[in-house]
């Protein structure tokens, strides 16, 4: 299990991919589960950056476990409580674009790309999980 902590701020963004990139590239990580796991922790860190902690600065800790069968990402913050998978809009993908509401596409992508997601609030910090499955 790896864990670092940064700043919620989006210039940290950059540093908090690299640092899963590289702890991936260290296990052996195919190139495209790599970029597909990229994609999941930058939409769920974009919405910790700019919903959690509003106009005030936090600290994210960001956790990868790997096991023979799972790969799990965690993204942990001490902002306002907000569970993402039941209070974030949902998104109708079969709508036209000129219909549907700003915003909603990174969970909806998170659920569909993660094999299990969860939300949890542990005292005063908001828990996001994601699982992969690992290929045997």
């Amino acid at each position: 299990m790896d864990t670092k902590r940064f700043a919620s701020k989006i210039e940290d963004l950059a540093d908090m991919l690299l640092w899963l990139r590289e702890k991936l590239i260290q296990r052996g990580e195919a190139p495209v589960k790599i970029r597909r796991l990229e994609l999941v922790f930058e939409e769920a860190l974009v919405n910790v950056i700019h919903y959690a902690y509003l106009d005030s600065l936090g600290e994210i800790e960001v956790t990868l476990t790997c096991t023979p069968l799972r790969l799990t990402l965690q993204i942990r913050d001490w902002g306002r409580p907000f569970n993402p998978l039941t209070e974030a809009p949902q998104i109708d993908i079969e709508a036209p674009l000129e219909k549907r509401e700003i915003g909603g596409l990174g969970i909806h992508l998170i659920r569909n790309i993660m094999d299990e997601v969860s939300y949890t609030r542990e005292g005063e910090t908001n828990v996001l999980t994601m699982d992969s499955l690992r290929e045997r």
